[in-house]
Formats: structure tokens, sequence, C-alpha cells
């Protein structure tokens, strides 16, 4: 199932895990354009997420272009803590902003560690619920 959220892109699923990881994968895409103000010029129209084991994919996560310049393939693995699967994501999506800005040093991995679990830290934070 395809999620849509207006003002944000839809959110394809290659292969999820759980419905917990699709339901957490589908907030964090939410919060960070919502409140990290990502992709601003609305360029993303479809993120296709693959949530599967880092056997698997090769490795934590990764986020590539897709043929559709509208297109991005994000990778994550679920065999790792929530937490670190929320960073995973989040340093993910700071890639895609990445691109779609045209703005990095190097290869961008410095903002993406530096910037993911204090994004995670935000997140859960304001998505506590007493």
């Amino acid at each position: 199932m395809d999620i849509v959220i207006e003002n944000i892109p839809t959110t394809v699923f290659k292969k999820a895990y759980s419905l917990f990881h699709r339901y957490l994968a589908t907030d964090i895409v939410r919060w960070c354009y919502t409140t990290q103000r990502i992709d601003t010029d609305q360029k993303v129209k479809t993120i296709i997420l693959d949530i599967d084991t880092c056997e698997n994919l090769g490795c934590w996560g990764s986020c590539e272009e897709g043929d559709d310049p509208d297109t991005y393939y994000i990778t994550v693995a679920r065999d790792q803590s929530h937490k670190d699967f929320m960073a995973t994501l989040m340093h993910e999506l700071i890639h895609m902003n990445q691109w779609v800005t045209g703005e990095w040093d190097g290869d961008g991995e410095d903002e993406a560690e530096r910037k993911q679990y204090k994004w995670t830290k935000k997140y859960l934070k304001d998505n506590v619920h007493e």
C-alpha cells in the first residue's frame, strides 16, 4: 500500500518487514518534511523504501536517485535497534535532500552523520505519548 500525505512525496514500500516498520518509516518521512524542512521545493514525487536485512541489502542504509529525477530509492536495514533504524532512515533522507538541493560538502557524510541522531532525538521528543 502506498502512503499519500499532502505536500509529502508518495512513499512506496518495495519490501517491508512489518507494519511497525512501515508506520515508523512513513511517520519519519512526514516528520522530516514538516519539521526539518527537507525538499522545500517539493521536487521529490516518490520515495521507494526497501526495508530488509543488512545481509540482503549489503549495508545499513543507502539512497539513490531513480531513473526519474523525481524518484529516490532508500534502503534501510531492519536488523538494528529501533533508534538506529530511525537514525539510518534520517541519514538517508538527508542524503536525498543533498541531491535535491545540490548542496553538500565532500561526499555529504559529515552532514548526514552530524544530523542523524540529533534529528532522531528530536523526533522521539516530538512523538512522546503520555
